[in-house]
């Protein structure tokens, strides 16, 4: 019970972790022996259960990315969320004091009308749920990893060694790929609200009031009282007058963002553009190399035609040379004497030299 109501109440805390939260937990799962922090009996280990999701929170995160589900970014401090639920022992028991025990039945009803609720409130989201029963009082751990679809990057520049024509097709596919769904708790509509934890608590309440099961403890200092029992126009003047600078701050904000957002639209685009004309200039100077390789070509073999056609015209403009009556005559003796048969030992005026 809480701030002198009188009845058991939900007991609940909501942590955001980390990586290492997580291998914390896991290991809490898996080495059940007296630490000191929790009245763990070994005895009783035997009765605890998960209730949904792989044997611990460490797998069950490795399932979702093994599963496709994309990692969260260097830059998220806490991207999972943590929750102990249970109920004041007076729910279990009839004697609080009389730790380690409950009644089966109220127990089954309270593990099924919970597990319900957090599988209609988180989804896939819900990574891991396990019952302890070796503790003082009957308590779930709960691991939600928040997520969100995320469409692929669109590529902004042109890698190393890549074709125009293969940038262009690795752009086409990030357009027409399909979303990826990310783990990120801060881009999870449901977890970046400002309150989420008091709804999150208050969802819960509710759908735990069939079994009279009040409110509890929130996030208050000891002593004060919880929102659920400030029903007071005093409350209703603070809460709006705070919702009021919430929203001064929110818009503020928002205009920010927008601003920034055109900022970068306006940008983008000019990349845009400018990627769209280094394609063009880059596919123009593709043709032309092609027509310079072409023209090189043909003026080698003009080259070699103008040669050979030049010694040609050489030849046939030099002029012959005219012999004299006894020029002709010497050259006529010299032509027999060349051509006629020699025998070895003849004389060059015997018979048969034609002279």
């Amino acid at each position: 019970m809480a701030h002198g109501r009188q009845g058991p109440d939900i007991v609940m805390t909501i942590e955001y972790a980390d990586q290492g939260d997580v291998e914390k937990m896991t290991s809490h799962e898996l080495h059940r022996t007296p630490d000191g922090a929790s009245a763990i009996d070994p005895d009783r280990t035997v009765l605890n259960e998960v209730l949904h999701g792989p044997r611990t929170q460490a797998d069950a995160v490795r399932k979702m990315k093994e599963g496709g589900v994309k990692g969260p970014t260097a830059q998220a401090e806490t991207p999972f969320v943590q929750i102990v639920i249970s109920a004041s022992p007076g729910y279990f028991r009839d004697d609080p004091s009389d730790v380690g025990t409950w009644d089966p039945e109220k127990l089954r009803r309270w593990k099924q009308s919970t597990l319900d609720w957090l599988k209609k409130e988180y989804g896939d989201d819900l990574a891991h749920v396990s019952l302890h029963l070796d503790e003082d009082t009957p308590h779930m751990h709960v691991l939600v990893v928040p997520t969100y679809t995320k469409k692929p990057r669109r590529p902004g520049r042109q890698k190393k060694n890549e074709t125009p024509e293969q940038f262009e097709a690795r752009r086409a596919a990030a357009e027409t790929g399909e979303p990826v769904r990310t783990m990120s708790r801060s881009s999870n509509a449901y977890w970046k609200q400002m309150w989420v934890r008091r709804e999150v608590r208050v969802s819960y309440w509710k759908a735990m009031q069939p079994f009279g099961l009040g409110y509890g403890k929130d996030f208050v200092g000891s002593g004060e009282e919880s929102p659920d029992r400030k029903e007071t126009a005093q409350w209703v003047r603070e809460q709006a007058a705070q919702v009021k600078r919430d929203r001064v701050e929110l818009d503020e904000r928002e205009l920010q963002l927008d601003t920034r957002e055109t900022a970068l639209n306006a940008k983008e685009r000019h990349v845009s553009a400018l990627e769209k004309e280094l394609v063009e200039a880059r596919q123009v100077a593709s043709e032309l190399i092609k027509d310079l390789r072409k023209l090189t070509g043909l003026a080698w073999d003009l080259k070699r035609d103008l040669r050979s056609g030049l010694k040609e015209l050489v030849a046939a403009l030099q002029p012959k040379k005219t012999l004299s009556p006894h020029e002709r005559i010497v050259a006529d003796i010299e032509s027999q004497i060349v051509s006629a048969p020699h025998k070895p030992g003849q004389a060059l005026d015997e018979p048969g030299l034609g002279l």
